[in-house]
C-alpha cells in the first residue's frame, strides 16, 4: 500500500528531522499521476451528446464531460461502458458547477415561475434566478427546464408572501426535495443589495466557466451577432441554429432585416421583420414582428354567420367618431335573398352595440347589393346595385341620410349667435352656417330661440328645401313680416332613414348613362364614393362596367345643394386607362387631391392613381405595382394618414386558387408607402405587410367572392387604423358556420407609435424609408351565435373553434342553451368566463338570460304583459378564455 504524503514527509524531532525515503516519494507521485490521468483522461470535453456518442475509441471507465448541448439535460459527466471502439456512454453525475444561472423570461405566471438554465440544475449547486414580475399570491412555485414545480421557501422555511418577490430581484437558493430554498430573504433593501452583489459575482464566474461552449445559448448575449442582418444575404442557417438553441424565448431582432426562405415561427421575435424575395408571384413580403401598430383589442365579428356575408370592400364610412359599416347577406351572390346590411359604432369602431340592420331587402324576385359607402359633410352616402336575378342590371342607385349631430348656438357655445334671415312677405327662413352639410329633404329641429325672426317663431321640426354654399333654407307656416336678425338658437339635425337621391327624376345609373360620352350602358357598380368638404355639394364616385372598359371617375355637382340642378357633370376614364376593374377613391381634404387604387384581375396589373386638384380625370397619374401576391387581387381601399407622410392600404385575394382544395387559403395584407412616394409614378410602390390567412371552404354557394375583399378606414384624428375583412374558417354545414363572417380590427397609429430605428423623428419622416411594422395578435376570444325557433329547433348558428350552441325546451318560454363539440357531445368549459346577449326575433315581447353554468345557460321569453310564452330568439356568446380544438 502506498503511504500517504503526510507520513512520508512527516516532521521529526527538531534535532534529528526524519529523512524521507526517495523510493517512497517516487511511488507516491506515480500513484497521484495515475489518479489524475484516470479522472480527466487528457481532458475529454464534448460540445454535445451527439459528438460524445460518436466517439467510442476510449477504454472502459473513461470519464468525459458534455458541456454545451442545446438539450439541457444532456449536459453532465459520463462514464465509458465497454472496450475501446465499442460500447456506450452512461451519464453518472451532474457537472460540478458551484453556481447555475436560471433565467425567467415571463413564460409562466407571477406565482408559477418557469425558468431555464444552460446546464441542468442539481441539489449540489447554488441556483441563481431572476424574478421577471412580482408575485401576487402565496405560495410561489418555480420549475426549471420544464421540470416539476418546486415550492419557493424563504431562508427561514416559510412560503413567500404576496409581493415578497419583485421584478428584477435576484434569488440565490438550493434545491431540496420538492422545494427551492432561497438563501436571501424576501424584499428588503439589504437583501436586495446582497443579491445584486452575489449576482454580479456569479455572472462573472458563469462567463469564465462557460465562455468556450455555452455563450451562444446564454440569454445575456446577443443572439443575432452572427446574423447577416442586411435583408440581402440569407439568414436561413442562422435562424435554424437559433431555433434549436432558444426555442420559445423572446428574441430581440434589433429592428433589422433578415432574409429567409420561409417565415420563422418557433420563437417570439420582436423589433424586426423578415424579407422573403420572389414569394407568391414575385412579390416581396415583409413579415412583421413588432407592435409599431398597436392592436386595440381583438377582432370584432360584425356579422356572425348571416348566411352569405361579403364584399366589405373600400371600408366603412366615418363621420367624427361614428363608423358605419355596410355588408351584404344572402344565400348566394346571385340569389333573391341578397340584401344590404349595416352596423354602426359611436366610438370609432371599438364596439358595435346594435344588431345588424337589414336595408333594401327585396321581395319581388330581385336583389340589392351595396359596393360603396362614405360620409361627406355629415351625409351618409351609399350606392346599391338592383338586379333581376339571372338577368341584366336594372339600376344603379344612390341613397343618402343625415348623420346624427347636435349643434348649439348661444349660451357657452363658441358661436353664441347665428344669423337667420327672412324676407318680408315670404315663408323662406335662411339659416347661415358654412359647415351645415344638409341637403334638400333633410329635417332639422329648432329649439330655444331667443327671439322671433321676421315675426316667425323658430321652433319645432322643419324640412330643408334648399341648400347653398354657406346656408340652408326651410319654410315657415306663414309669411314673414320683417327682415333678418341674429339670435341665439339650438339646431338639431335629425337623422331620418335612407332616401334615394335622384337626378331630375332618374336614378344615378341612368344619369351616368345619359351624361357619358364613352357609350356607357348601365354601370355594373359604384366602387367608391368621396366628396370635398364645403365644395358646393360636389361628390365623386368611381364606376366600372356598363359596356365601357377601364375604371371611370364620375363627377356629380350639387348633391347637397339646390343652387343649381343636381347633375352628373363628367364621366371619364381614370388616367385614360382602358383596362382594370373597380377603383377605390379618397380625397386629401388639405389639398383637394384625389387618389386610390385599381383592382387587378385577368392579367390586368394592380395600379395606384393620383389626381392633383383642378386636373381632369384623364390626367390622373397611374403607376403599376406592387405585384399581387395572389392572382386576382381584391378592390384595394387606400387611406392617407392625416398629418403624416404615410399611406395605408389593405388587399387580399377574392378568387379561389386554380386548384380548389377542401380548405384553400389566401393571405390578408396591409400595404404601406409614404405619401411622397405614392404621388411619384417612378417609386417602387407599396410594401406588403402580411397580417393573416383567409380561408375558403366548400360550403360557399354559387359565387365565391364573399371572402377577403377587405376595406380600411382612419379615425381618431388619424390615430386609429381600422381594417375590415370577411373570412370563413368554421366547420359544419351551411347553417352551422359554413358561410363567411365579417371582422373588424383596429390598430393604434398615434404619436406614440414608434418609427423605425434611424427614421427622422419629425412628421415628414414618419416611418422613414422602410415599411411600417405591425403585430397581428391571435384571437383570444371565441364568439358563438345562434338563432332558434319557438320549439328550440335550429334556424342557424355559428360553429367556431370546434364549439357550437345547442338548444332544448324545458318549459313554456324556458330554453336550455348548452355548449357542444363538433360531434354534438356536451362540453364543459371549466369556467363561466363568458358573456351572453340575447334578443327575441320579432313581436312585442322580450327575453332574459338565467342560470349561467360552465356547460350552458337558460333563455326565458315573455309576451308584452310579462307572461311566459314561446318565442324565437337570437343569442350571442363571447368566451374570453379561448376554446379551441386546434382547428385554427
Amino acid at each position: 500500500m502506498v503511504e500517504l504524503a503526510t507520513t512520508i514527509w512527516a516532521d521529526g524531532p527538531s534535532s534529528d528531522p526524519h529523512e524521507p525515503d526517495k523510493a517512497q516519494i517516487r511511488e507516491w507521485g506515480t500513484w497521484v499521476e495515475g489518479i489524475i490521468t484516470g479522472l480527466f483522461n487528457g481532458g475529454l470535453i464534448f460540445p454535445n451528446k451527439a459528438a460524445l456518442d460518436a466517439d467510442l475509441a476510449h477504454p472502459a471507465n473513461t470519464m468525459a464531460w458534455v458541456l454545451g448541448d442545446a438539450t439541457v439535460a444532456n449536459n453532465g459527466i459520463y462514464r465509458k461502458i465497454g472496450a475501446s471502439g465499442v460500447g456506450s456512454w452512461t451519464r453518472v453525475a451532474d457537472l460540478p458547477f458551484s453556481f447555475i444561472i436560471a433565467s425567467d423570461f415571463g413564460a409562466g405566471t407571477p406565482n408559477a415561475i418557469q425558468a431555464t438554465t444552460s446546464i441542468p440544475v442539481s441539489n449540489s449547486a447554488l441556483v441563481m434566478l431572476n424574478v421577471f414580475e412580482a408575485n401576487t399570491a402565496s405560495p410561489v412555485t418555480v420549475s426549471f427546464n420544464g421540470g416539476s414545480a418546486l415550492t419557493v421557501k424563504t431562508n427561514t422555511g416559510n412560503d413567500v408572501a404576496a409581493g415578497g418577490l419583485v421584478a428584477g430581484m435576484r434569488l440565490l437558493g438550493v434545491i431540496s426535495g420538492s422545494t427551492y430554498r432561497i438563501l436571501n430573504d424576501q424584499v428588503s433593501t439589504a437583501v436586495v443589495a446582497a443579491a445584486e452583489a452575489a449576482q454580479a459575482g456569479a455572472e462573472v464566474a458563469q462567463a469564465a466557466a462557460e465562455a468556450a461552449a455555452q455563450d451562444a445559448a446564454n440569454s445575456s448575449y446577443d443572439f443575432v451577432r452572427n446574423f447577416n442582418k442586411n435583408g440581402v444575404t440569407s439568414d436561413d442557417a442562422n435562424f435554424a441554429t437559433l431555433e434549436g438553441l432558444v426555442s420559445g424565448r423572446v428574441i430581440d431582432l434589433q429592428g433589422l432585416k433578415y432574409k429567409v426562405s420561409a417565415k420563422k415561427t418557433g420563437n417570439r421575435y420582436v423589433n424586426g421583420y423578415f424579407v422573403i424575395d420572389n414569394a407568391d408571384d414575385t412579390a416581396t413580403i415583409h413579415y412583421p414582428a413588432k407592435d409599431t401598430l398597436v392592436p386595440l383589442g381583438g377582432p370584432i365579428n360584425l356579422m356572425p354567420n348571416e348566411r352569405y356575408i361579403g364584399w366589405p370592400q373600400g371600408g366603412p364610412a366615418v363621420y367624427g367618431n361614428e363608423v358605419l359599416v355596410k355588408m351584404n347577406s344572402g344565400a348566394g351572390h346571385e340569389d333573391t335573398s341578397q340584401y344590404v346590411l349595416t352596423r354602426r359604432s359611436g366610438d370609432g369602431g371599438a364596439s358595435f352595440k346594435d344588431y345588424p340592420k337589414a336595408l333594401f331587402q327585396r321581395s319581388d324576385g330581385k336583389r340589392e347589393m351595396s359596393m360603396a359607402v362614405d360620409n361627406v359633410d355629415g351625409q351618409w352616402l351609399m350606392s346599391t346595385f338592383l338586379q333581376t336575378v339571372g338577368g341584366a342590371v336594372e339600376e344603379l342607385k344612390l341613397y343618402g341620410k343625415r348623420a346624427a349631430e347636435y349643434r348649439q348656438w348661444g349660451g357657452s357655445s363658441p358661436n353664441p349667435q347665428i344669423r337667420v334671415t327672412t324676407t318680408n312677405g315670404s315663408p323662406n327662413i335662411v339659416v347661415y352656417d358654412p359647415n351645415h352639410g344638409v341637403k334638400p329633404g333633410d329635417r332639422v329641429r329648432f329649439e330655444q330661440a331667443s327671439a322671433t325672426v321676421g315675426g316667425l317663431a323658430l321652433s319645432g321640426v322643419m324640412t330643408v328645401v334648399e341648400g347653398g354654399e354657406t346656408n340652408f333654407t326651410v319654410l315657415a307656416g306663414s309669411n314673414a313680416t320683417a327682415d333678418d336678425k341674429n339670435i341665439d338658437l339650438n339646431v338639431t339635425f335629425i337623422e331620418d332613414d335612407w332616401a334615394e337621391i335622384t337626378f331630375s327624376g332618374v336614378s344615378l345609373g341612368s344619369a351616368i348613362v345619359a351624361a357619358s360620352a364613352l357609350g356607357h350602358t348601365m354601370p355594373t357598380q359604384v366602387s367608391g364614393i368621396a366628396g370635398r368638404k364645403n365644395s358646393a355639394g360636389d361628390i365623386f364616385v368611381t364606376i366600372h362596367g356598363g359596356g365601357v372598359s377601364g375604371p371611370c371617375l364620375v363627377g356629380i355637382n350639387n348633391i347637397f345643394r339646390t343652387g343649381a340642378p343636381r347633375a352628373v357633370a363628367s364621366v371619364a376614364r381614370i388616367g385614360g386607362l382602358t383596362e382594370g376593374l373597380e377603383a377605390s377613391i379618397d380625397i386629401d381634404h388639405a389639398t383637394g387631391d384625389m387618389f386610390g387604387a385599381i383592382r387587378t384581375e385577368g392579367g390586368y396589373p394592380y395600379r395606384r392613381w393620383y389626381l392633383p386638384f383642378g386636373q381632369t380625370a384623364g390626367n390622373a397619374i397611374t403607376a403599376t405595382g406592387p405585384a399581387s401576391p395572389f392572382g386576382a387581387a381584391s378592390p384595394i381601399g387606400i387611406r392617407k394618414i392625416p398629418g403624416k407622410n404615410a399611406v395605408f392600404g389593405i388587399m387580399s385575394g377574392n378568387r379561389l386558387p386554380a386548384t380548389v382544395d377542401a380548405d384553400p387559403v389566401l393571405g390578408l395584407y396591409l400595404l404601406y408607402m409614404s405619401w411622397d412616394d405614392f404621388k411619384n409614378p417612378a417609386s417602387a410602390g407599396f410594401d406588403h405587410i402580411y397580417l393573416q390567412d383567409l380561408h375558403y371552404t366548400d360550403y360557399l354557394v354559387q359565387d365565391r367572392n364573399g371572402n377577403g375583399v377587405p376595406g380600411i378606414y382612419v379615425t381618431g384624428d388619424g390615430e386609429v387604423l381600422g381594417i375590415l375583412w370577411s373570412d370563413q374558417f368554421q366547420s359544419g354545414t351551411k347553417n352551422e358556420g359554413g358561410q363567411p363572417s365579417t371582422f373588424l380590427q383596429r390598430l393604434y397609429i398615434g404619436p406614440e407609435a414608434k418609427p423605425h430605428a434611424g427614421a427622422a423623428p419629425d412628421v415628414s419622416g414618419w416611418f422613414g424609408d422602410t415599411p411600417v411594422l405591425a403585430y397581428w395578435p391571435p384571437e383570444d376570444v371565441t364568439e358563438l351565435n345562434g338563432h332558434f325557433n319557438t320549439d328550440g329547433s335550429l334556424v342557424k348558428r355559428t360553429f367556431r373553434r370546434g364549439l357550437r350552441l345547442a338548444c332544448s325546451t324545458t318549459g313554456t318560454g324556458v330554453y336550455l342553451v348548452t355548449f357542444q363539440d363538433t360531434d354534438g357531445n356536451a362540453v364543459n368549459l371549466g369556467h363561466i368566463n363568458y358573456y351572453v346577449g340575447v334578443t327575441t326575433y320579432a313581436g312585442a315581447h322580450y327575453c332574459s338570460f338565467w342560470n349561467q353554468t360552465s356547460t350552458g345557460f337558460e333563455v326565458r321569453t315573455y309576451d308584452a304583459a310579462g307572461a311566459a310564452v314561446n318565442r324565437q330568439f337570437m343569442v350571442d356568446v363571447r368566451i374570453d378564455n379561448e376554446w379551441s380544438d386546434n382547428r385554427d
